[in-house]
């Protein structure tokens, strides 16, 4: 415990005499409280606003200009930077920005108060400033601990919502290489979505003890944000793709001499047993043990927002006092990089009992439940550090019947791919039973037969434990699925002992 209270100590001491922190606070706290009123925008006093709080931020940590000039250009890389001043632009004039952050337990602030996340840090202080003139922030951190790019990418509209300026990508530890997934999530959000800008944040937040000395250049290509070998920042460029490079700004930090970083990052992580401390540093009532080391501590996540904040405030004033060179044009979809035309240039519909989510919800689609029910851990829904996200699996037992489901197909010759939360660990609980070669399918009343092995065009649903294609190709309209518990024999009393999965 003393070593995280050392950590944070050092990265909230770096201010020197004159607490900054308290200032930056003020600030938030001010603009936290005021009333919405709707007001014609002086954009030059925003824009003033934005420069200003940048310097809270770089006097909050005692850097310099030339730092702040890194944190711009690791924290908001590339050609897609150019629409997504259109885009802030875009809910300026609406008097509302919306940005979603999608991503994995990180990102969802596991170990941490899920208000100390990363991206909440990042909306209090953009949202703040927007406030100043009457503007409202819309912000969603819909990440999922343990979730990772299938089905979340294809289900991208469920998961993040159609009306977004901004969606963030952060799966980098969970995704595969060379995956088409990531093209499903950036194409899905042009097609049917509101066509927002997207953020693709790059990996490795850990800064090792020891200065490698090597000259460090914001990410220039990413194998697990590519499909057909083309990186996803560049080809979609032009509708807004971008990356965010925490990791290689941490190398620029301590060379700037940001004494935080001086030994590298790894007591800005969470080790060992015990809970994080609270705000006030006491201990928690309920100790248990740490879910993850690779878990950032709060001070490591309020950096990384602080940061983000700064950079996108950087890109929210030069918008600002350019406004009139901005055209409003809606830039062409990109030539696709490798994914099935078939598949990604319209999205799926996707029903899912995950939280949280926009609209879509698996059980508001039954027919009859016959046994079948949303069930979560009880102990996750009231964790003391308020987390949200939530595995909701959509379970039954060996009593359940058939439940049955009425779907609305909106495109003919589309799968249907039946998905369930991946077990955290790669290992399952005790009695948990996947739902392929487990369960009966039914169309509209008839047998169904899972294809043996799926064809290469819908290889893409085929993920091992977490997806499978249950029909090939459904004709456009209303259709009723069901499925009942049919285990082979012996298979309950294996899954009784918990069951490994990779």
């Amino acid at each position: 415990m003393r070593a995280v209270q050392a950590a944070l100590a050092l990265l909230l001491a770096a201010a020197g005499a004159k607490n900054h922190g308290d200032e930056l606070a003020l600030f938030v706290r001010q603009y936290a409280e005021k009333t919405l009123t709707k007001t014609a925008v002086d954009v030059h006093r925003l824009a003033a606003a934005a420069d200003a709080h940048r310097k809270r931020i770089r006097d909050h940590y005692g850097f310099d200009d030339d730092v702040g000039k890194k944190i711009d250009e690791f924290m908001t890389y590339g050609r897609g930077t150019k629409t997504l001043e259109r885009k802030l632009l875009g809910g300026i004039k609406r008097g509302e920005v919306r940005i979603a952050q999608l991503g994995i337990s990180t990102t969802a602030g596991h170990d941490v108060y899920h208000n100390e996340s990363f991206p909440h840090v990042f909306a209090r202080h953009f949202g703040a400033v927007l406030r100043t003139e009457g503007i409202n922030l819309q912000f969603r951190n819909h990440a999922v601990g343990g979730f990772g790019s299938m089905p979340s990418h294809t289900c991208v509209i469920t998961m993040a919502g159609a009306d977004n300026d901004v969606v963030a990508w952060d799966y980098q530890m969970m995704a595969d290489r060379g995956s088409c997934a990531v093209e499903h999530f950036v194409r899905h959000l042009q097609t049917d979505g509101s066509a927002p800008a997207v953020l693709f944040w790059q990996g490795g937040v850990f800064l090792p003890k020891d200065d490698d000395h090597k000259k460090r250049v914001p990410a220039g290509s990413n194998a697990k944000q590519s499909c057909g070998g083309k990186w996803v920042v560049d080809s979609y460029s032009g509708v807004g793709a971008h990356s965010g490079d925490f990791g290689g700004l941490l190398v620029h930090l301590r060379r700037s001499g940001f004494e935080a970083l001086k030994k590298g990052s790894e007591k800005l992580f969470h080790e060992g047993k015990g809970d994080p401390p609270r705000p006030d540093m006491s201990e928690p009532a309920l100790p248990r043990r740490r879910l993850a080391r690779h878990h950032p501590a709060a001070g490591l996540h309020r950096l990384w927002g602080l940061c983000w904040a700064h950079a996108y405030l950087g890109v929210l004033s030069r918008a600002l006092r350019r406004e009139a060179l901005i055209e409003e044009s809606v830039p062409p979809l990109p030539k696709r990089m490798g994914c099935e035309a078939a598949l990604c240039d319209r999205s799926p519909t996707c029903l899912t009992s995950m939280r949280p989510r926009v609209g879509h919800a698996l059980e508001d689609a039954v027919v009859d439940a016959s046994g079948w029910g949303p069930r979560e851990d009880a102990r996750w829904a009231a964790h003391p550090m308020g987390y949200v996200d939530r595995k909701v699996l959509f379970s039954s037992s060996a009593t359940s019947g058939e439940a049955t489901f009425a779907i609305d197909v909106k495109t003919s010759s589309r799968p249907l791919v039946a998905c369930e939360a991946p077990c955290p660990w790669g290992r399952c609980p005790a009695g948990r039973l996947p739902l392929k070669g487990n369960v009966r399918w039914t169309l509209d009343g008839a047998a169904v037969a899972l294809p043996a092995k799926p064809p290469a065009a819908l290889k893409i649903y085929d993920v091992k434990d977490t997806c499978h294609v249950v029909i090939e190709a459904l004709a456009a309209g209303r259709h009723v699925v069901g499925l009942t518990f049919a285990p082979p024999p012996g298979a309950a009393k294996k899954a009784a002992r918990g069951r490994k999965t990779g």
